[in-house]
C-alpha cells in the first residue's frame, strides 16, 4: 500500500514498524471490545449492535494482518518485481480486511436508511450481510493472486506498483496501476463519498423529525423526552455512524500514498500517514464500540429510568383518555384506578395535558 520504490531505493523500515505496531494496538482494543460486547450480551439486543460488532471482528482482522506484515522485512534484499508465497499472503490478508469493512460499511449505510429513516427493520438480511462480506472481499482479493500482482510495495506487500526493476516497465506499469484503482483505490474513494453524504443526510433527518416533534408536544406539560423514538435510534446507531465517519476520513491517506505511488512518487509523509491510518480505524472502532456498550449499561441502570417509563405510560394513557372510547359510562371507574397508580406531581401533570380535572 505504499508508493513502489526504484531497484536502488531501500524500503522504509520506520513506516514498516508504524503499520505493525498500530496494527497490534488495534488487534488488542478490538480483541477487548468484542469480548466486552460477547460478556455484556449486547450482541443479543438489536441488528444494531451486531453490526457495530462486525465492524469490529473486521478491525480485528485487519490488525493481525498489519502485525503479519512484519513478514514484509525478509523480502526487502529482494528484487522489488519478485513474488513470493509469503509476501502475497499477508497482502492477501490485508487486503481481504479492508474489503470486509467496506462490504460491511455498504450494509450499514443500507441498515441506516431502513431503519432511522424509513423506520424499517431489515433483520432478516443480517446474513446476506455476513455472508457478502465474507465472501466478496475473497473473490476481489484472489484477483492479484491470480495475476501475480502481489508482492513488496515499497515498506510492505501490497498490489506492487509498475516499476524500473520490471522487464518490461510500460505493460506492467499500466496493468499494475488499473488493478489498484479497480481493487481498492475507485471503491474505496466511492464509499468515502456515499459514507459521509448518507451520514449526514441520516443525522440531518433524524434532527429535523426531533425538532417537529418537539414543536407539536411544546404545549404539552408532562415531564417526558420529547421525541423519545427518534432520540433512541441515534443512541442506536451512534457506533455505526462513528465507525463510518472515522473510517472514511482514516482512508484518505492510504489513498492519496497509492495514487503517488501509482507514478512512481515516493512521498514519506504520506507513507507515514498510510502506515498510521490504515490500522487506525480498527481502533477507533473498538472504542466507539466499548463506549457504546458503557452508555448502554448507564442507561439501564440511570435512577431515573423508572420515573421515564411511568411518564411514557401516562402520555400513553393521556391519549387513549383523549379518545372517544374513553369516553363512556366507566370514565369514573377508570379514572380513579388510574390516578390512584400516581404520584400528585405526575396527577397534576396527567391532569394539566389531558384537559381533566379530578375533583377531591
Amino acid at each position: 500500500m505504499v508508493a513502489a520504490t526504484n531497484c536502488s531505493a531501500s524500503p522504509d523500515l520506520k513506516a514498516l514498524f508504524v503499520l505493525s505496531s498500530t496494527g497490534g494496538a488495534a488487534a488488542l482494543v478490538c480483541l477487548l471490545a468484542a469480548v466486552v460486547v460477547f460478556a455484556t450480551r449486547l450482541h443479543t439486543t438489536t441488528l444494531d449492535c451486531r453490526l457495530a460488532l462486525y465492524h469490529v471482528l473486521a478491525g480485528l482482522v485487519s490488525g493481525i494482518a498489519c502485525v503479519c506484515q512484519l513478514l514484509s522485512v525478509l523480502y526487502y534484499d529482494e528484487p522489488v518485481s519478485a513474488t513470493h508465497a509469503g509476501c502475497t499472503a499477508v497482502a492477501f490478508l490485508l487486503h481481504y480486511s479492508l474489503w470486509m469493512k467496506l462490504c460491511f460499511n455498504g450494509w450499514t449505510i443500507l441498515h441506516l436508511f431502513c431503519y432511522a429513516v424509513c423506520y424499517r427493520n431489515p433483520h432478516k438480511l443480517e446474513a446476506v450481510y455476513v455472508l457478502t462480506s465474507i465472501a466478496i472481499p475473497a473473490a476481489i482479493s484472489a484477483i492479484p493472486v491470480a495475476t501475480r500482482s502481489y508482492g513488496l510495495a515499497g515498506a510492505w506487500c501490497w498490489i506492487r506498483s509498475g516499476n524500473e526493476c520490471s522487464l518490461d516497465k510500460e505493460i506492467d506499469l499500466k496493468r499494475l496501476t488499473m488493478q489498484q484503482l479497480a481493487l481498492w483505490n475507485a471503491p474505496a474513494a466511492g464509499m468515502v463519498a456515499l459514507g459521509l453524504i448518507s451520514v449526514l443526510a441520516v443525522v440531518t433527518i433524524l434532527v429535523c423529525r426531533t425538532y417537529a416533534e418537539k414543536i407539536d408536544r411544546e404545549r404539552a406539560i408532562l415531564v417526558i423526552k420529547p421525541s423519545t423514538i427518534n432520540t433512541s435510534a441515534l443512541n442506536q446507531i451512534f457506533p455505526l455512524l462513528v465507525n463510518i465517519v472515522t473510517w472514511c476520513l482514516l482512508v484518505i491517506p492510504s489513498m492519496l500514498n497509492h495514487v503517488y505511488g501509482g507514478h512512481l512518487i515516493v512521498s514519506q509523509s504520506l507513507v507515514l500517514a498510510d502506515a498510521l491510518c490504515t490500522p487506525a480505524w480498527s481502533i477507533a472502532a473498538g472504542v466507539t464500540m466499548v463506549i457504546h456498550v458503557i452508555l448502554v449499561l448507564n442507561s439501564r441502570m440511570a435512577p431515573d429510568a423508572e420515573q421515564a417509563r411511568r411518564y411514557g405510560t401516562i402520555a400513553e394513557e393521556r391519549d387513549f383518555a383523549n379518545s372517544a372510547v374513553f369516553h363512556s359510562t366507566d370514565t369514573a371507574n377508570w379514572s380513579s384506578s388510574f390516578h390512584s397508580t400516581m404520584t400528585s406531581c405526575e396527577l397534576a401533570n396527567w391532569n394539566a395535558a389531558s384537559g381533566h380535572v379530578v375533583h377531591s
